[in-house]
């Protein structure tokens, strides 16, 4: 088992990490969403 004060801080860097890349994805799929309702 780890200790918390290192489990903390890799949670944050992985969030930080994954932040950008969650809200590109949103992004694109906001984009495709719009552009199929467009067609339907």
């Amino acid at each position: 088992m780890l200790p918390i004060a290192i489990l903390l801080p890799t949670w944050k860097m992985v969030i930080e990490t994954l932040g950008p890349v969650l809200d590109i994805l949103y992004e694109s799929l906001h984009d495709v969403l719009q552009f199929c309702a467009i067609y339907i």
